[in-house]
């Protein structure tokens, strides 16, 4: 095996693991997941364990949610799930350091088996053109029409529809076929300036002949599948908690890569059948139990059971964007502020007050349900939603920018009633300490609020 493209491999896991751990200061880091690729055992094996640990160790409430995302994680259809919830790949990981959803970086892995499965099928249409020239055409069409439907669609659907991403796979054969025809014929002399030109990968390059990088990209599959579950279970805003998730990814990465992965890449096509077809059973009948034994039923006292279900309603918010009932008369912020989720004034209703949502994603999420209840009772009403914003804290350098730009539109707009919806970090998880920062922090910001109107 390579060395050089093991190295690579490594620093793709890398770059996804740095965006998954610090989404705000590597944003590229996303790319990486485009350079690796390798097959199912793992990937069922994973899923089973991800499912045990989030029904261990995460709240009750939040395993309607991963259980769906596990089911589609099971059929290879994880990206199909997140455009039917809406949901955003980026905002997920930019929102805070954790996340409610355990599977949604096999977004990209269910996406990759589509590709795989679908792809043959082009390979055989064109066998059917016998002529290359008939080839490069139908290759062309479908990279010009491919990529007029990828820019012009919504992003976010298709960024994870399969068929719209074709075009990055057929655009390569137009080079294939160009090749082929000799439609680009070059000199001598600009054959040699070309080669001039590239970049040599020298054997003795010090970079691409690391053993700890080389040793990572062997790693890199295992890694990609074990480290967003750890991360969303159980990262806190401290250094500790970072260095425990590290230190766990990297030795659980290691455990499998060594007693499950290098075993089952050893075995015959058979041996690799008979063992995904195991998994499969052993996903499909946790499926099964996680839904219908009480072996996972949580015990809830009964004095407050019905406090936690009347509370479980609103859960499915969370989630979910509901529809706007209304159109917004202005959606643009004023002034403009980069890391917007969205920005809405509605039309003006039949009360005598004004009313103003801030807060981060949850704003978009649970907005119309707040809303309605107000039954138009209201003079004015707009939301404010901003990444990483809390309405009351802020604990890094987006919050804080976030924090006075909600300020600001307070300060502008003045409302009579101020809701603060927003799902906040770890760090409020933390023991409250004498002349807490935090504390200091929200009693300040409160008492600014409290300026213009009532604050809840």
């Amino acid at each position: 095996m390579r060395k050089d493209i093991q190295c690579l491999r490594g620093v793709a896991i890398v770059s996804v693991f740095l965006y998954h751990l610090f989404p705000t200061l590597f944003v590229n880091g996303f790319l990486g997941v485009d350079i690796f690729k390798r097959i199912l055992p793992l990937y069922f094996l994973v899923i089973l364990l991800t499912v045990i640990l989030v029904h261990c160790y995460l709240e009750d409430f939040l395993w309607e949610n991963n259980d769906r995302y596990a089911l589609a994680s099971l059929f290879l259809v994880t990206n199909q799930l997140v455009i039917d919830d809406q949901a955003d790949y980026f905002r997920e990981f930019q929102a805070e350091r954790t996340s409610l959803n355990v599977f949604v970086h096999l977004w990209s892995l269910s996406l990759e088996m589509q590709f795989y499965i679908f792809v043959p099928f082009i390979f055989i249409g064109l066998q059917i053109l016998r002529k290359d020239v008939l080839k490069l055409i139908a290759v062309i069409l479908i990279t010009v029409i491919g990529f007029y439907f990828f820019a012009l669609i919504n992003p976010q659907f298709s960024f994870n529809f399969m068929f719209l991403r074709l075009w990055q796979f057929s655009s390569g054969f137009i080079a294939l076929f160009c090749d082929r025809l000799k439609l680009f014929k070059k000199s001598e002399k600009s054959k040699k300036n070309e080669e001039s030109k590239r970049f040599p990968i020298d054997k003795e390059d010090v970079f691409l002949e690391s053993k700890t990088l080389c040793y990572i990209g062997d790693i890199s599959y295992v890694m990609y599948l074990v480290h967003w579950p750890i991360l969303s279970i159980f990262i806190a805003a401290s250094v500790k908690s970072h260095l425990f998730c590290i230190m766990l990814t990297l030795i659980s990465s290691i455990v499998l890569h060594h007693i499950f992965e290098k075993q089952y890449l050893k075995l015959n096509w058979k041996g690799i059948v008979l063992l995904v077809l195991i998994l499969i059973l052993g996903n499909g009948y946790s499926q099964y139990s996680i839904r219908n034994d009480t072996f996972w039923k949580t015990t809830i006292p009964k004095e407050i059971e019905s406090i936690v279900n009347s509370n479980k309603k609103f859960f499915d918010y969370f989630w979910k964007t509901e529809s706007l009932r209304d159109k917004c008369i202005e959606n643009e912020i004023q002034p403009p502020h980069d890391k917007m989720y969205g920005y809405c004034k509605f039309p003006k209703g039949k009360g005598n007050f004004s009313i103003m949502m801030l807060g981060n994603s949850y704003v978009m999420n649970l907005g119309e349900h707040i809303r309605a209840h107000f039954n138009y009772n209201y003079s004015d009403y707009r939301y404010v939603s901003i990444n990483e914003g809390y309405g009351i804290y802020a604990d890094s350098p987006i919050s804080f920018a976030g924090l006075e730009v909600g300020k600001k539109q307070v300060e502008i707009h003045k409302p009579d009633l101020l809701i603060i919806v927003a799902r906040y970090t770890r760090a409020m998880k933390t023991e409250v300490e004498q002349n807490d920062k935090y504390v200091i922090q929200m009693n300040d910001v409160i008492e600014f609020y409290e300026k213009y109107g009532s604050v809840h």
